[in-house]
């Protein structure tokens, strides 16, 4: 699987808080049993990368991403450790691409590149500001 994110971490590589904050701030605010759920789920996809044969993973993120602040200082400083030792695992990458690249297409636009190994059934993920878009 390979992820690539302009504005957020990964939600496979969030902490917990990181996660929490990014939620409290969808519009229209979430009620309380809605973000449960979202954490939850959240969390249970994370076993996919975590389990004892898991997938190779590339997480792109750009720098910005590990820029923006969700939550306290804590609880940034925590999410970019976890960042950090998640990158040590053999079978994760983490890309970061410079802000002094400049723009780029596709910028501001998550995209999820699943393989598979019939190449057939590969499957892509766009999420734009209309939604996503699968190809």
């Amino acid at each position: 699987m390979r992820i690539w994110n302009t504005v957020h971490i990964p939600g496979l590589l969030q902490t917990s808080d990181h996660a929490l904050s990014v939620v409290r701030l969808a519009i229209p605010p979430l009620p309380e049993h809605e973000i449960a759920l979202r954490l939850a789920h959240r969390t249970e996809r994370q076993r996919v990368i975590l389990g004892p044969e898991p997938p190779r993973y590339t997480a792109m993120v750009h720098e910005a991403a590990l820029r923006m602040r969700f939550g306290s200082l804590d609880v940034v400083r925590a999410q970019l450790t976890y960042l950090a030792d998640m990158s040590e695992r053999d079978s994760i990458t983490v890309l970061v691409i410079p802000s002094d690249r400049g723009g780029f297409p596709g910028a501001g636009q998550t995209v999820l590149y699943a393989g598979n190994p019939v190449p057939q059934l590969d499957t892509v993920q766009v999420d734009s500001s209309h939604g996503p878009e699968f190809g």
